[in-house]
Formats: structure tokens, sequence, C-alpha cells
């Protein structure tokens, strides 16, 4: 593969409370980028505004390796749940972080536009996942959200899917 279709994100992702997100600095003032999940968003595995994303991890608690990708989804592991959404960019600028610890900003470019952004992860251990992001760019916005492969956590996601949520301040 090419070095310049990845990213192996770096320091490894804590994550906490079944969440990350994945979000346009642009936004993260006054933690503005952060998604509001309920209890249906919870059900299908992510909370999302137009430059935002929470995913929900498979693990309540631990530790993620985080590769980004440049190209659509291609199954590289025995993923367990791989979800699709759409996802704009303004700033050129994508930060990943864990619920308590947005501030640190793990931050790498990316060319402004609409991507489908699809998240696959897959459980190591107890404690420790890996997550690989696929940045695909778009010349439209995605239509619509999609559950690519559901784990026994997902069995509940609402049909259709809820494409919007509120900020949580």
């Amino acid at each position: 593969m090419d070095p310049d279709q990845y990213i192996l994100l770096e320091p490894v992702l804590d994550f906490s409370f079944h969440q990350f997100f994945v979000f346009d600095p642009i936004d993260a003032a006054g933690g503005h980028h952060i998604p509001r999940s309920t209890e249906a968003h919870l059900q299908q595995g992510f909370a999302r505004l137009e430059t935002s994303v929470a995913f929900n991890t498979i693990e309540l608690f631990g530790d993620a390796t985080v590769t980004i990708f440049f190209l659509p989804y291609e199954k590289f592991a025995e993923y367990q749940r791989v979800i699709a959404v759409p996802l704009e960019n303004r700033s050129g600028k994508i930060g990943v972080e864990s619920v308590e610890a947005y501030v640190r900003h793990r931050q790498f470019s990316i060319q402004p536009g609409h991507y489908r952004l699809t998240a696959a992860q897959c459980v190591v251990d107890e404690e420790r996942e890996v997550i690989d992001l696929f940045f695909e760019r778009l010349k439209a916005p995605m239509a619509r959200s999609e559950i690519i492969l559901a784990d026994d956590m997902l069995e509940g996601a609402p049909f259709p899917l809820l494409e919007t949520c509120e900020r949580l301040r």
C-alpha cells in the first residue's frame, strides 16, 4: 500500500464510555463539535452532526490503535463492527479524540470537502481495539449513514437510522 494512503494515528487512543469522536477542529471551540447521543443513537452505534461524529466502541473502556486510510473501505482485518456516515470537512484538518481527552486533538490534514467516513472496529482483548477509519472523498454529500457490519450490540438499531442529533453544548 502506498504510504500516502494511510496514517497510524499517535498516541494510542484511550477511549471511555463506549465513545470516540471524529471532528473538524473548526467547530471544536467550547466543545461545540460533540454530538449528543440518545439511547437510540447508542443502539445504532453513532450520533452525528455535519462536521463531527461520535462513534460507539465495542468495549466500554480501553485503548485503540487507530489507522487513518484515505481510500474507500476495504476489509483489512476481521472487523466486528463497520459503520459508514457522511462527514463534511471545512478546515482541512480532522481531530480524533475520546470523551475525556478531546482537548488533546490528535489531528491530521485532509482536503476540505464531503466524505464517506467508515469506522471499522475489532476487539483485540478486553481493553484493546483496532479502529480503522476510511475517508473516501465524494463530489456530493452521502445521502444516508449505513451499518455495513453489525455486532450484537447493534441488534436494536433503529430503522431508518437517525441522521441528526443535538450538540452536547
